[in-house]
């Protein structure tokens, strides 16, 4: 907050505090009650002040009627069977105006003397920054006035090109300045470099390149001209980085200084230079035509044809070509030999008045040619004549004025120097604003605020005689009522029921909810159902909550999942489903159940779990996980109920705004059976980069325009660019899986590059075709939980420790995901699938105990 609003808050509190004392002080006879209407009463200045404070005079009235008509609201509801008691609250009704209006006035006329010292400081620094660059074009002109005549062209050109493109008026104004100085640098060039015919060698080139960082260092010798020093220092740069001096591309360029850079090349062309003879319009704008984009900025170049075709250059460059065609060359301005006239000889001086009186002989002559071809277009309607006519008077009057200021100068009616420096800023459009007069009452207060603090102040005086009439008339009551005798009936106050309540109300701490830590280890325990969705026929989607409320106690990454553990026939079943939800939604889980016939845990999920009932859990497992790390994009194809954790992925990523591009390619069978479809078109239109396929296998009959058929080579080539490249998360039912690893392989995608991880139902597997060489009875030991059962020749490790009650993680059941990896410490298996082992594992003894079959009469495992 700025010094002048702390100082303001400061004094409104001083006034807060003498009203409240006072108030208090005058209530002291009152009983206890009016504690709490103080307090109350006091409260509602704490936000009148912030209002005064921050709105000025019309926020603090504003709130303060809004906290007059609360406080009544409260006085009118506590009033009860004691009207005395409360009648002296008024009082405040006429406080809150005050202090609001006191204060709001205080911040606003401060707020108005800050502004003025603003406006008076930065007139000052505006004339100062003019005269500056004034004084320096007035040496650029006494040098080299064909320099000053190009910058005067290029400041006109670059105004418009720069209205035409919508700019700004600031911005247009500091593009005219730029545009004016932004050869000043030249004056440092050495005249042998300057005015020089032909072409420069190289290193003449170099010293007629520094003039960019000359101009840019005589700029910072003036105050306020860093803007405009930024766009002279950018004029040479080109938008594909061959400009000087610093290369800068287009994307660094200021889009102002890109104009000037145009308006600089056109008026370059248009004009006669030592080294090439001036184009005419169209010249010029075919000869800029192949630099455009490359060299020229292709916006900035648009508008100066559009500048061009519509006349808005007009009177830029017609002035000469309508004198060449009078045959009278353009005439030479004599002003800035004002500023050398001190040190001119005597016969310099007579050839000076000579040039004077000519000048006022030839624009006489000028603007009488001017009037007659007027005269005579005028009928006739002949604009572009009219136009010319126009131009030549224009030209007179000019010509005519500087012979006047040369007589003038000479025979000493004004200094010489003031009539060049008043000379430069009207032909270059610079000037000098005005200070505005200001009128102020006492204490720099307008005499708008001196009356409103007037009558403010008269109405804060009749509301202290009003409250003193109104408590001498109450003290007279009370006394009255004292003075009753014995026999009278009591008048004691009894407090309304609305105070007692108030007095009585005495909240008691509020209790801490158990917030559970969030931990990255695995975690085990109960969640409470908190909400059930039915995504398709056979999909329902369970929110699991905190019983104790707050966050879930696990954090997990997207695509991993939990084992969820019920009661069945008297044994413990336990089934594991990939978290759907997001790891950026701290409040929930979710998993999504596909309910399977065959399934003990899903049929129970979806048939007898209702809100409001607890599971047993553990999680986090698995490690088909995806958090966008390294990568810049992700394929994620799914079938069915493999969706969930590609939804889990797709979730966390758009909640975090991820910056690759995401492909979903799904396969299900119909549309009924498309799992999150509407969530995910909602996160389509929002995520530009998310990019959803799906196509069904059995979409005959139905509504369905899109893919049909299973994922093939040629959609899946056509919906993700460069798949070879990519990574992919594959998930769904083992055979849909093993069709896609082969495609994914003929497209170019790497084994390595390919992450499964299998849905299906999870039964019990027949035995494998090797039977002959399994154990018919055998036993497995499970080291870790000291459990030692029998193993059927038809089940396999993990089935057996389902049956023990031993943990262990599992996911798919189908041998793809791993998650299930065990040591096997004695004994030999078989395994139908291995496809989640690799060498490593093989070589270790690590076995997929889903997938594993005895082939040993005894069998030790680390579980």
């Amino acid at each position: 907050m700025q010094t002048h609003q702390k100082s303001q808050i400061r004094r409104a509190a001083f006034w807060t505090a003498g009203i409240t004392v006072g108030h208090f002080a005058i209530n002291t006879h009152s009983p206890a009650l009016h504690w709490i209407h103080i307090l109350l009463a006091g409260l509602f200045l704490i936000p009148i002040l912030i209002s005064a404070v921050e709105f000025e005079l019309k926020g603090g009235l504003l709130t303060a009627g809004v906290a007059s008509a609360v406080y009544l609201s409260h006085l009118l509801w506590s009033w009860g069977d004691s009207p005395m008691a409360n009648l002296d609250q008024y009082a405040w009704l006429g406080v809150y105006p005050i202090v609001g209006a006191i204060t709001g006035h205080l911040v606003q006329s401060s707020n108005i003397r800050k502004w003025q010292r603003d406006e008076v400081i930065a007139r000052s620094w505006h004339t100062e920054m003019i005269n500056g660059i004034t004084g320096l074009l007035t040496a650029v002109g006494v040098r080299d006035e064909a320099t000053l005549e190009h910058s005067r062209r290029v400041a006109e050109l670059s105004k418009a090109i720069a209205e035409e493109l919508g700019f700004g008026a600031h911005e247009v104004s500091q593009l005219h300045l730029a545009a004016l100085v932004h050869d000043i640098g030249k004056a440092g060039v050495p005249d042998a470099i300057l005015f020089k015919h032909g072409s420069l060698d190289d290193e003449q080139m170099a010293a007629m390149r520094e003039h960019v960082d000359i101009a840019v260092g005589m700029l910072g010798e003036i105050p306020g001209t860093g803007a405009i020093a930024r766009l002279v220092s950018q004029h040479h740069e080109s938008p594909d980085g061959s400009g000087y001096p610093r290369g800068l591309t287009a994307s660094d360029i200021d889009p102002t200084a890109a104009v000037l850079r145009v308006a600089d090349v056109f008026s370059a062309l248009t004009e006669a230079r030592p080294y090439h003879e001036a184009m005419t319009e169209s010249e010029a704008l075919l000869a800029m035509e192949p630099l455009r984009g490359d060299k020229l900025d292709e916006t900035a170049y648009a508008a100066l044809h559009r500048a061009s075709g519509a006349g808005g250059m007009q009177g830029m460059g017609d002035m000469g070509e309508m004198m060449s065609r009078m045959g009278v060359p353009p005439p030479k301005d004599i002003y800035p030999s004002l500023m050398d006239l001190p040190n001119m000889t005597a016969e310099q001086r007579d050839a000076f008045e000579r040039l004077g009186h000519e000048r006022m002989r030839a624009g006489t002559e000028l603007m009488s040619e001017g009037f007659d071809a007027l005269l005579r277009s005028s009928p006739t309607q002949d604009f572009e004549a009219m136009q010319d006519a126009v131009n030549m008077l224009r030209e007179g009057l000019s010509r005519f004025d500087s012979g006047l200021a040369a007589h003038r100068v000479m025979n000493s009616v004004v200094p010489s120097d003031q009539v060049a420096m008043e000379w430069f800023k009207r032909e270059l459009n610079l000037s000098t604003p005005l200070s505005a007069a200001t009128t102020t009452g006492p204490f720099g207060w307008s005499w708008f605020h001196t009356s409103g603090m007037a009558v403010l102040i008269g109405f804060a005086l009749v509301m202290i005689a009003l409250y003193f009439v109104k408590m001498r008339r109450a003290t007279t009551l009370l006394q009255e009522l004292a003075a009753q005798p014995e026999g009278a009936p009591s008048t004691q106050s009894v407090p309304s029921a609305s105070s007692a309540a108030i007095l009585a109300h005495s909240p008691s701490p509020a209790t801490a909810a158990l917030q559970p830590s969030v931990r990255n280890e695995r975690w085990e325990g109960r969640l409470c159902l908190a909400a059930t969705f039915s995504e398709t026929p056979d999909i329902k989607t369970f929110r699991l909550v905190n019983p104790t409320g707050g966050a879930v106690p696990f954090s997990y990454l997207p695509g991993q999942f939990m084992t969820v553990e019920i009661e069945s026939e008297g044994r413990r079943v336990k089934r594991s489903y990939t978290i759907a939800s997001s790891p950026t939604r701290q409040e929930y889980v979710e998993i999504s159940v596909k309910r399977e016939e065959l399934g003990v845990v899903s049929r129970a999920l979806h048939d007898m779990l209702g809100d409001g009932d607890e599971l047993t859990l553990s999680a986090p497992s698995g490690t088909f996980t995806f958090t966008g790390e390294g990568e810049d994009s992700i394929v994620l194809v799914s079938g069915g109920v493999g969706i969930t954790p590609m939804m889990s992925v797709i979730r966390y990523l758009t909640d975090r705004a991820w910056a690759g591009h995401i492909y979903l390619l799904h396969c299900c069978r119909t549309t009924d059976d498309f799992c999150f479809r509407d969530e995910l078109e909602y996160l389509q239109r929002k995520h530009p980069r998310l990019n959803v396929t799906a196509t069904m296998t059995r979409a005959r009959g139905s509504a369905w325009v899109g893919p049909t058929g299973r994922l093939t080579a040629g959609l899946i080539r056509e919906c993700v660019p460069d798949i070879a490249s990519k990574l992919v998360h594959l998930c769904g039912p083992p055979p849909m899986m093993e069709a896609i690893k082969g495609t994914l392989g003929k497209l170019g995608v790497p084994a390595e590059r390919i992450k499964t991880e299998a849905f299906g139902p999870a039964k019990r597997d027949t035995p494998a075709a090797d039977t002959a060489t399994q154990a018919s009875h055998s036993t497995v030991r499970f080291t870790v939980s000291g459990k030692t059962v029998p193993l059927q020749a038809s089940s396999t490790v993990l089935e057996a420790a389902d049956d023990a009650g031993v943990n262990i993680d599992n996911s798919c059941r189908v041998g793809t995901c791993g998650s299930c990896k065990v040591k096997l410490l004695k004994g030999e298996v078989a395994m139908d699938v291995q496809d989640a082992l690799d060498d490593a594992d093989r070589q270790a003894g690590v076995i997929l105990a889903c997938q594993a079959k005895s082939k040993s009469d005894e069998l030790e495992v680390e579980a």
